[in-house]
């Protein structure tokens, strides 16, 4: 992966995936910029730009990461994660939670919204989930 200066320059070559990145997303929490990546290789990389990668990948599985999406909800921030084999992952990284949901066919896309919708987009056919319905915002876990 290269980082460019404003003018479109590399200013630093990070090796952090093997393989094509196929999803970046960057997100601003408490003043501090996080850049998330998926690959081919199977896993999210998290950084910040005036930080060296954790030597360890974020999340890791035999799949290739489609899409990301991180935002902050009413939990606090959270990352969506859409793997090549169809899982899309939805965690709380305040409070370590995950959740789970297996579409059918192939995603292509996740948003997440504010309101903590999560819309995850096929090919033929766009989902709206609102994973954290029914869930109070001071709430120290994710119940099902």
């Amino acid at each position: 992966m290269h980082l460019l200066d404003e003018t479109g320059t590399p200013v630093q070559v990070l090796p952090i995936h093997e393989g094509p990145v196929n999803a970046l997303v960057t997100a601003n929490i408490d003043d501090l910029t996080l850049i998330y990546s998926g690959g081919i290789d199977g896993s999210v990389r998290v950084w910040a730009p005036s930080a060296d990668p954790l030597p360890t990948p974020f999340l890791q599985r035999n799949a290739p990461v489609s899409a990301l999406a991180v935002g902050r909800v009413l939990h606090g921030v959270a990352l969506a994660v859409a793997w090549g084999d169809g899982l899309v992952e939805l965690h709380a990284l305040e409070s370590e939670q995950t959740l789970r949901y297996r579409p059918g066919p192939p995603v292509r896309a996740v948003h997440l919204h504010s309101s903590g919708r999560l819309f995850v987009g096929m090919d033929e056919a766009v989902t709206c989930l609102e994973p954290w319905a029914g869930i109070s915002a001071d709430s120290q876990s994710i119940e099902r």
